[in-house]
Parts: structure tokens; C-alpha cells; sequence
């Protein structure tokens, strides 16, 4: 029966692959044209907040934007901050309250398009210099 189930999974796996060069065969076809995208900035310390920003570029549609600050721990990461705004291209800010310990902050960027874009992490403490 496990053999069963392995062969199955095996060549349902195949079929999923085999179709994917059609696709990434087509994508060249569109080189010439720069792709809609967004990005996410690094969290910064600004006073007694941390702010992060994204952005969306290169696109010619009008489309709702949202940034999210989390905080990185252990377990599902908390949303602290989000903030929206609808636009074809340009950024958006979205700022929270320092803490006094030390906290991973990160930014996650969305589109209403399904664009996503994540920054890497930041250690920031209120208080500290950058880049301590």
C-alpha cells in the first residue's frame, strides 16, 4: 500500500514539473518590459520609533499597498504595526513604539497584485546608536 502511495506521489510530481518549462519558457518573451514590484526596507530607529517603509515601482496600475512591522521570536512572529494606502507607484510608512530590551524587527511588504517582499531582520533597542 505504501508503495502504492509513493508511486502516486512520485508521478504526481513529475506531471507538476514537466509542465513548469512551458512556463518559464514563456517569461523571456516579456523581457523588454520591467515587472511591477515591491520592495521592503530595512527597520529603522527614528527617536523612540521604529519605522519601516515599502515601496512599489515600475507598475502601471493602481494598486493597495501594505507594510507590516513584526517582531521576530519564537512562535508565530506578532504584527505591532500595518499601515495601507492605495497607488501605483511610491512608499509607504508605518511606524511603532521602540522597546526598551532588545527586539528583531522585520518588514513585510504586500500588493493587492500579490506582490511580497520581506526585509531581513533589524536589532534595535530604544536608546541605542545605529549599528550597535
Amino acid at each position: 500500500m505504501r508503495r502504492l502511495i509513493r508511486a502516486l506521489a512520485c508521478l504526481g510530481g513529475l506531471a507538476v514539473v514537466s509542465t513548469t518549462p512551458a512556463v518559464i519558457a514563456a517569461a523571456p518573451a516579456q523581457a523588454g518590459h520591467d515587472p511591477c514590484r515591491v520592495q521592503a526596507a530595512l527597520p529603522q530607529l527614528n527617536g523612540t520609533t521604529v519605522r519601516a517603509v515599502g515601496a512599489r515601482a515600475n507598475c502601471t496600475d493602481s494598486s493597495r499597498l501594505r507594510v507590516q512591522i513584526r517582531w521576530a521570536r519564537p512562535g508565530p512572529d506578532p504584527l505591532l504595526a500595518k499601515k495601507h494606502a492605495t497607488l501605483t507607484n511610491g512608499k509607504v510608512s508605518a511606524g511603532v513604539r521602540c522597546s526598551t530590551g532588545w527586539r528583531t524587527y522585520y518588514t513585510i511588504v504586500t500588493d493587492a497584485d500579490g506582490h511580497v517582499a520581506h526585509s531581513k531582520g533589524a536589532r534595535l533597542k530604544c536608546g541605542s546608536a545605529p549599528g550597535t
